[in-house]
């Protein structure tokens, strides 16, 4: 890829480093996804099975997704469109359009009770709001009406458009695909790189310890300082299966998600519906973790004592983790003491061991 150098003598020739990081993520995609060699680049369990998509295919959803939102609903600089639910293939979907618009993609954290999701979009004054499920389409239907700004509602199942401004995210596809010319996708490309170092990348709405929303924005070059950080310490490799196995997106989990699909190797993967136990199976060489995943583990390793602790220790991560695991990357703080735990017994956690700050 031209994204990449070849390294020289005496370092792992798997490891291509990024020739370059660019200033804003609306770069870092568009050098990701330059020239469509990689078979996937997100898999995401559908029913019965995992589904793989090629970069080709997931950049033309990308792109028709940003041309139904500017062409359709006249998104561009700064508006904001939100996404709301569990993580699923919908978030980086929206992200990447929406910042190639050089609008605000708002991410919010499903956990927080209506009154919040409310003060949320009503703070971000969102006018479109793409559910990642079917319980945050209704969610966010029955909350529209007290939201002024809110006009519409696009729900992951169903291909029409409904009634009071709901529609199907293959509507949007649809009519996403009759407004793809070759001569609107490069209109597109060419006004994402307007974006500025100092603009705002995305914004979320955490939950709080109190349960109330808390407001986080994050620019581009915070974002590309995050990346550059990551690539610098633990650069890709071909093959890597990078496992999101945390259902709550944060902002961490975001800007890994700008990582992986922007470092032109990893296969995002999205949580599987049994949690945890498909973890192994799909061999994963990375992990971006839920804290109470790692911090269950933890405790798993502390109780283990007397002779052969540390064949034990690693025969337990290798049970939960698999054997591939490269890096792992907690989607939200942990516990010094569960962090201390995982560092003494050698899990791969280089931002953490390297005293590196884990979040933005």
């Amino acid at each position: 890829m031209l994204l990449y150098i070849t390294t020289g003598e005496g370092r792992d020739r798997e490891v291509r480093p990024l020739h370059t990081i660019p200033d804003t993520v609306n770069e870092l995609y568009y050098l990701a996804m330059r020239e469509h060699v990689r078979p996937a680049v997100v898999q995401y369990w559908l029913t019965d099975r995992w589904a793989r998509d090629p970069d080709w295919r997931f950049d033309r959803q990308v792109i028709r997704v940003a041309l139904f939102l500017g062409e359709r609903l006249g998104v561009e600089r700064g508006h904001p469109v939100a996404v709301l639910g569990p993580l699923g293939v919908t978030w980086p979907l929206v992200d990447f359009a929406v910042q190639g618009l050089n609008g605000v993609p708002i991410g919010i954290d499903h956990r927080l009770d209506d009154r919040r999701v409310v003060e949320a979009l009503r703070d971000a004054k969102a006018a479109v709001v793409f559910a990642t499920d079917d319980d945050s389409a209704a969610r966010a239907a029955r909350l529209r009406g007290d939201v002024d700004s809110l006009r519409f509602v696009v729900q992951p199942s169903g291909a029409d458009e409904g009634a009071d401004g709901v529609v199907g995210m293959n509507f949007v596809w649809s009519r996403g695909e009759v407004l793809d010319t070759p001569e609107r996708a490069q209109r597109w490309r060419g006004g994402a790189r307007e974006a500025g170092a100092a603009d705002v990348a995305f914004v979320h709405y955490a939950r709080g310890t109190d349960g109330t929303a808390e407001r986080q924005d994050v620019t581009h070059r915070e974002a590309m300082d995050f990346v550059r950080d990551r690539v610098a310490r633990a650069p890709g490799k071909e093959g890597d299966v990078a496992y999101f196995a945390t259902r709550t997106m944060t902002s961490r989990a975001r800007l890994c998600l700008y990582q992986c699909v922007g470092d032109g190797y990893a296969m995002v993967t999205m949580p599987h519906p049994d949690g945890d136990a498909a973890m192994v199976d799909l061999g994963p060489t990375r992990l971006v973790a839920p804290s109470a995943l790692l911090e269950r583990l933890a405790e798993e390793l502390a109780a283990l004592s007397g002779v052969g602790r540390a064949r034990r220790i690693r025969e337990r991560v290798q049970q939960t983790l698999g054997e591939r695991m490269r890096w792992i990357e907690p989607a939200e703080p942990l516990s010094a003491s569960h962090e201390q735990v995982l560092l003494e017994a050698g899990l791969p956690l280089p931002f953490l061991a390297a005293g590196a700050k884990a979040s933005p």
